[in-house]
């Protein structure tokens, strides 16, 4: 059993396995190679595997057109210049390479990510699995389908997705920066960090408890275990948000919010990440 892996203070590290029962259609799906391959030759079927039909043609179809149109963008164009329509059908990502119909999706998890792939007008499948999120699936998949699609010699697929990587870092690292540049320094919290504490939440989501573990602010969501850590002062009444478990989200804000009477009624999370939207939630302070 593959384990799954984040890179921790530049380290690859393995890491814990994260239920994800209650987002199960999402990705809680435990598999291997056989499987997958079976799965993939389903989908080639158009629903036949193995003289039994599952799903007629009509439908094979109908999920790999697209309903949902997607937009190329500049940086698409520029890198991706055989790709001229991009959209979505029925749980497929779905695009052209090279003049062929490529029917893809890529999945991740907190420590590993995949990508499936067919080109059915080439009769052509295959599925990447990797245990650490990074660009690797990409890079092969277009590797893979350069060297059964294209006559001309291979782009260096790998060095490409590697620039792309580092120019992420660095824009990444240039944003802390700025974002410690635009800090007010030598601010502080409003309130003593006791009047803090209490527990905040919401219809959507439920409850997370805010508390005073020495002498900083500690909080835990409800409804998992997963989501604890500290909250340290940023500026006025913002503080960073750290994790005390290791996964795949990267550390947040949170904004206390005050009353008219001077007294907390709200915090406001902020973690920028793909997957889970904190900015939906509502967290009012409870009595």
């Amino acid at each position: 059993l593959a384990a799954p892996h984040n890179d921790v203070n530049g380290k690859n590290t393995a890491i814990e396995w994260v239920n994800w029962d209650n987002i199960a259609p999402a990705g809680a799906i435990v598999t291997g190679v056989n499987e997958l391959t079976n799965w993939i030759k389903l989908q080639l079927g158009h629903g036949t595997l193995d003289s039994t039909q599952y799903w007629s043609e009509a439908q094979a179809q109908e999920m790999w057109s697209v309903h949902t149109p997607e937009h190329i963008s500049g940086w698409s164009r520029s890198n991706f210049p055989t790709k001229t329509f991009r959209g979505y059908g029925l749980g497929w990502e779905l695009n052209n390479i090279h003049g062929h119909k490529v029917v893809s999706h890529g999945g991740g998890y907190d420590g590993m990510i995949s990508k499936t792939c067919l080109v059915p007008g080439k009769n052509l499948g295959f599925v990447i699995v990797t245990n650490n999120i990074n660009w690797l699936s990409s890079a092969l998949t277009n590797r893979i389908l350069e060297e059964f699609l294209s006559d001309e010699d291979c782009r260096d697929w790998a060095a490409d997705f590697h620039k792309f990587k580092t120019d992420g870092d660095a824009a990444d690292a240039e944003a802390k920066i700025k974002a410690e540049e635009d800090r007010v320094k030598d601010t502080s919290p409003s309130l003593d960090l006791e009047a803090y504490t209490g527990t905040y939440g919401g219809e959507m989501y439920g409850n997370c408890i805010v508390r005073m573990v020495g002498d900083q602010l500690a909080f835990q969501f409800e409804p998992t275990p997963l989501f604890r850590g500290t909250f340290r002062h940023w500026h006025f009444d913002t503080f960073q948000l750290n994790w005390s478990s290791t996964m795949m989200l990267p550390s947040g804000t949170v904004q206390f919010v005050l009353a008219t009477d001077g007294k907390v009624e709200e915090m406001k999370i902020d973690v920028p990440n793909p997957d889970f939207d904190f900015t939906e939630l509502e967290f009012k302070k409870l009595d």
